[in-house]
């Protein structure tokens, strides 16, 4: 039997296979994700640059709103089991 055929034709290919796969998924979902965030703090970076109004009641209720989303998103896994218990 030729050892390195058998090689080639086993291990090689299988090693390059998954070489293949892992680097469509690199570049296709990992990038792709990668790049939407980037385009959404773009897109909101651009949408706030318009709210400046110079009030600074503006600014606080902008960053208190933030802070309550995230808590909410955050609190959210611990408050939907009693939720669905009440309603």
């Amino acid at each position: 039997m030729y050892t390195p055929k058998l090689y080639r034709s086993s291990v090689v290919l299988g090693v390059d296979q998954l070489s293949r796969l892992t680097d469509w998924f690199d570049r296709n979902i990992v990038d792709g994700i990668v790049n939407l965030i980037g385009q959404a703090s773009l897109f909101s970076g651009e949408s706030l640059k318009y709210g400046n109004i110079g009030q600074a009641q503006f600014y606080l209720l902008t960053i208190m709103s933030g802070v309550f989303i995230i808590i909410l998103l955050l609190v959210w896994p611990l408050i939907a089991p009693l939720l669905q218990s009440v309603f």
